[in-house]
C-alpha cells in the first residue's frame, strides 16, 4: 500500500474507533491500542510499511509528551514534590522489576529484559498520565 494511503487509512479508522469509544465513554487509549491490533498483521494487515509505523510512533510520543507537559502545573508540583518523587521512584522500580522478570520468564536475554523493563517503565507512566487527563476531559 502506498505511504500516504496507509496514513490516510490509519487516520480514518482511528477516528472512527475513537468516535465510537467517546460515545461509549471509554478511554481513547483503548481505541488506539485496538486500532493498532486491528490494522496490524494479526487481523487486517493493512500497515506493512516500517516507515509509516516509525513516523506515527515518533509523532504520537511527541504529541503525548507535549500534552502531559501542558497539564503540569509547577505550583502544584512544588506542593506535592516530595510525595510525587517518592511515588514516582517507587513506580519506576516496581514496573522495571516486573518488566525485567517477565522478560526473563519469556526467555529473553538479560540485556533484552532490561530493555523491556525500561520500555515498560516509560510507557506505563505515560499511559497512566493519558488516562488521567482523558478522565478529566469527559
Amino acid at each position: 500500500m502506498e505511504f500516504f494511503l496507509e496514513i490516510s487509512v490509519i487516520i480514518v479508522i482511528t477516528t472512527i474507533v475513537a468516535g465510537m469509544l467517546r460515545w461509549l465513554k471509554q478511554p481513547l487509549i483503548i481505541g488506539y491500542i485496538f486500532t493498532g491490533i486491528l490494522l496490524g498483521p494479526a487481523f487486517l494487515d493493512l500497515v506493512r510499511s516500517g516507515d509509516t509505523l516509525e513516523i506515527f510512533s515518533h509523532i504520537g510520543i511527541a504529541l503525548l509528551l507535549f500534552t502531559v507537559g501542558l497539564n503540569i502545573d509547577p505550583k502544584i508540583l512544588k506542593k506535592v514534590g516530595k510525595v510525587s518523587l517518592i511515588t514516582g521512584v517507587g513506580q519506576v522500580i516496581f514496573t522495571s522489576a516486573i518488566g525485567y522478570f517477565i522478560g526473563i520468564l519469556l526467555g529473553f536475554s538479560i540485556v533484552a529484559s532490561l530493555y523491556i523493563a525500561v520500555a515498560l517503565t516509560f510507557s506505563s507512566t505515560i499511559i497512566i498520565m493519558k488516562l488521567l487527563s482523558d478522565k478529566n476531559e469527559t
